[in-house]
């Protein structure tokens, strides 16, 4: 049986949170993330013209708004 401590919690979460670590974003990802969260908590599909006004809102080029959610486009990973 193994026992997690609060140690390897705190080890496990340090080498998610490092840059580069999986759950290192970048600050135009996680804005992203952030804004599409608060469109998807309405409780409908965001749709393609909601999605362009919100890179906008925020201040992202198409382009960099496009490479930031391509990882995180269901519809990419289906294709």
């Amino acid at each position: 049986m193994t026992i997690v401590t609060s140690t390897d919690a705190v080890q496990a979460v340090a080498g998610l949170t490092r840059p580069g670590g999986a759950l290192d974003l970048g600050r135009d990802r996680a804005r992203l993330l952030v804004r599409m969260f608060h469109l998807l908590m309405r409780g409908r599909p965001v749709t393609c013209a909601e999605s362009l006004d919100a890179i906008a809102e925020i201040g992202l080029a198409p382009a960099t708004a496009g490479t930031a959610a391509r990882p995180l486009d269901r519809t990419q990973r289906r294709r």
